[in-house]
């Protein structure tokens, strides 16, 4: 009895000997041979994966360089000779194919097969490519495709750099670009970093985006999902979409023609802006800018501007409050749908309101003797006028070149003016 008991203790031994034998060559496999996996004091270790085959190639004067990579990092730079190096797995070997001057690098990418939770094959990961190119024989044109991996073009600043045409498409990939020039540019990243770039078109499509010192000479559109910034950028045009809505836009210090944001909360500083559209924002803080021509804001949450000015103005706003500090506005129509309304400070110009079910406080800063004032208020609507109280009522005052003209009509909600005496 004593011998079947230590039989079927050495076969259930063996059995687990042989399972956990079977998984360590599982998992030494996934990671390029047995060898990978090893026994110290303190336990099963499985090495970082490294770069087994090293790769050079020249690169000839060439119109059109493309790359089509799968799990590569990209560097491309300037150099006094025109080389590709790099260090890939075997079966990421890049193969070189020129053909009318044009000269492209493609990989096969990873080989692998899924059981359970393990990968048979190779895994091409971390493998690297550095191409150097002579700034006096860059390609007019660029394109670049990566599965994953990244993609940074780096020149310097006194190279004066230039292409026709750049395409990079990089959908989970980081992409950074500088210091260059090109007349097109097309980028899909999940990540993208912009400096010291001048444009003609620009197509964007990313999560998240940082554009610093951005020239663009006919039109950005720039579609996001993420937090995104501008810093010193000019441009003639700029669309920017959030396609997840709601995502933080940060735009300080720059020169726009025409600006168009849509369903992102934008924060505008030290811009100068010739005509501005603001639609279904749920956000928005404008402070020290000033709009030339027009601005056109529809917004659905909070919404502020401060030590600002508007040559003409429009806004709806509804379900939250939107506030002018020290704001000179020489024409503006302001349509309120149960909103809160805020005027005060040194408030400049000619404001004409239309609120309904909506709460309007005026408290403009020493003009007393120069507000001009047209206010209506219907059905159980109420005025409050200097703490007078008036109901379904109106009240005019009016004042030869006055500096505030406040034309007002309200239904429903309450409206209430304070004179800072």
């Amino acid at each position: 009895m004593k011998k079947l008991f230590k039989s079927k203790y050495s076969l259930i031994t063996s059995l687990i000997l042989i399972g956990a034998g079977f998984l360590l060559m599982l998992i030494g496999y996934q990671n390029d041979g047995l060898q990978s996996v090893y026994f110290s004091r303190s336990g099963f270790h499985i090495p970082s994966l490294e770069i087994s085959e090293t790769y050079e190639e020249k690169l000839e004067d060439v119109d059109t360089l493309s790359l089509d990579l799968s799990d590569t990092n990209v560097i491309l730079q300037t150099g006094s000779q025109n080389t590709v190096k790099g260090a890939f797995r075997k079966t990421a070997l890049p193969q070189k194919e020129e053909k009318n001057g044009a000269v492209s690098f493609q990989n096969a990418g990873s080989d692998t097969e899924s059981w359970f939770l393990f990968s048979f094959g190779d895994r091409d990961l971390n493998n690297i490519m550095i191409i150097t190119i002579n700034p006096d024989h860059m390609p007019k044109k660029l394109t670049v495709h990566l599965q994953s991996g990244s993609f940074d073009l780096f020149m310097d600043t006194d190279q004066n750099v230039s292409f026709d045409q750049i395409k990079i498409v990089c959908a989970e990939s980081y992409v950074s670009l500088q210091n260059l020039k090109t007349g097109n540019l097309s980028v899909t990243s999940n990540n993208l970093y912009l400096e010291n770039l001048t444009a003609g078109q620009v197509s964007v499509q990313t999560q998240y985006a940082n554009l610093d010192r951005i020239t663009v000479d006919q039109s950005l559109n720039l579609q996001t999902g993420g937090y995104s910034e501008f810093e010193s950028c000019k441009m003639k045009k700029a669309e920017i979409t959030t396609f997840e809505g709601g995502e933080s836009l940060i735009i300080n210090d720059g020169t726009y023609g025409s600006l168009s944001l849509k369903g992102c909360s934008p924060t505008l500083s030290g811009t100068e802006i010739e005509n501005l559209t603001l639609l279904d924002t749920p956000n928005a803080s404008l402070d020290e800018i000033s709009v030339s021509s027009e601005a056109s804001i529809s917004g659905f949450g909070g919404f502020s501007a401060e030590r600002s000015s508007f040559q003409k103005l429009k806004g709806h706003f509804k379900y939250d409050s939107a506030t002018f500090s020290d704001v000179k506005a020489v024409q503006s129509e302001l349509e309120l749908d149960q909103e809160n309304l805020y005027l005060d400070g040194r408030i400049e110009g000619n404001f004409t309101i239309k609120g309904r079910d909506s709460w309007i406080q005026i408290m403009p800063e020493a003009y007393s003797k120069n507000i001009s004032m047209d206010l209506k208020a219907s059905e159980d609507g109420q005025m409050i006028i200097d703490g007078q109280s008036l109901f379904g009522d109106s009240y005019q005052q009016k004042v030869k070149d006055a500096v505030l003209k406040v034309n007002a009509d309200i239904t429903g909600g309450t409206l209430e003016f304070f004179f800072d005496r």
